[in-house]
This record gives structure tokens, C-alpha cells and sequence, in this order.
């Protein structure tokens, strides 16, 4: 049975990762290739049945998050820093 695109029907999805979890059952199915290595481990067979029958989606970060991620890191850097300022202000009085 071919790869399942993103369009197809749930039922044709399950029905592909219902053939790859047999294949691998029966220690058929290989990793990357049909001469690639076999597959052994269990989280591997699943996470290759996944992304055949197109239930698996990869995570995107956005570019928005990031900066502003980068932004509030800046901040918290900054906020040290005067933090230590008044501290030895304090200190030297």
C-alpha cells in the first residue's frame, strides 16, 4: 500500500499504519529503504508509520515566538543588571 497524503480519508490512514505495525510485527519492515536496516525498535516502527500514513506533523517554530523569546531574555538580562547597580549603591552608603 502506497504512503497516505494529508487529503485522504481517516480510514485509509488507519488502514496504512494498520499494514506498517503488521510489517513490522513480522519483522519486515526496514528503516529509510526496502534494503535500509531492519526496524527492531517498537517507538521507531511507530513513529515511521506515522509519517507514511500522514498523521505525523513536524513542529514549526515560528520566527515571532523566537524574537520574542530573545526580547524577554534581554529584559530579565537587563533587570540583573540594575539590580546589581542598586545593590552596591546601597552598600557604598
Amino acid at each position: 500500500m502506497p504512503y497516505a497524503k494529508r487529503s485522504d480519508s481517516k480510514k485509509k490512514k488507519r488502514a496504512v499504519m494498520k499494514e506498517r505495525m503488521h510489517a513490522f510485527k513480522e519483522g519486515k519492515m526496514h528503516a529509510g529503504s526496502k534494503t535500509g536496516p531492519l526496524v527492531t525498535d517498537l517507538k521507531q516502527a511507530i513513529a515511521i508509520g506515522l509519517f507514511q500514513s500522514g498523521q505525523f506533523k513536524k513542529k514549526k517554530e515560528s520566527a515571532k515566538h523566537e524574537s520574542k523569546g530573545y526580547e524577554i531574555q534581554e529584559k530579565f538580562e537587563k533587570a540583573r543588571k540594575d539590580a546589581e547597580k542598586r545593590e552596591k549603591k546601597h552598600k557604598k552608603k
